[in-house]
């Protein structure tokens, strides 16, 4: 007995699935920046939501922006940073960063070793690292900034960094 031929439209599904499978490899691929089974991590350039209310705590002011230049192979600190030594928990700081250059990867957490210039990425607390990211600490942290990596070769970047500070609610 003569077995058929798969008809045209058997064909045309399985081009279009052939079709799908490329085009999620391919946005894999970019997701990856080209890494499929090179190891790399996708990268996220989401910025996190600034939050507008913090349990227990009100709004101290209005947030502050500024632009921080962050070098590599150093701890970078915000200028003028509020920290303190004492009554820790009455305060807090959420401070909102991304980088302004969009291949550029930053490290960014919080660290109570204010000034120190051997403090590494590794040292600090809560940290993401990224394109952008959200840092929440009490009164006797500061954040910090590493230029992590470069694919151009990069020695500095600026970073875009809103701060809105916190005190205990009463």
């Amino acid at each position: 007995m003569a077995r058929a031929l798969p008809g045209r439209r058997c064909w045309v599904v399985l081009g279009a699935l052939l079709s799908l499978a490329a085009l999620a490899a391919g946005i894999a691929a970019a997701l990856t920046q080209g890494g499929l089974g090179r190891g790399t991590t996708p990268v996220s350039t989401l910025v996190p939501a600034m939050p507008t209310t913090l349990a227990g705590y009100q709004r101290s002011g209005p947030p502050t922006t500024v632009t921080q230049r962050v070098f590599e192979g150093q701890p970078n600190y915000l200028d003028n940073f509020p920290w303190t030594t004492k009554a820790c928990a009455s305060t807090k700081n959420t401070t909102q960063w991304r980088s302004l250059v969009p291949d550029d990867v930053v490290a960014g957490g919080e660290t109570d070793q204010h000034g120190s210039t051997t403090l590494r990425s590794r040292d600090a607390k809560s940290v993401t690292t990224g394109r952008a990211g959200l840092i929440v600490g009490d009164g006797c942290q500061e954040p910090v900034f590493f230029l992590v990596r470069s694919p151009v070769g990069d020695t500095l970047v600026d970073v875009a960094v809103t701060t809105q500070h916190w005190t205990a609610a009463p």
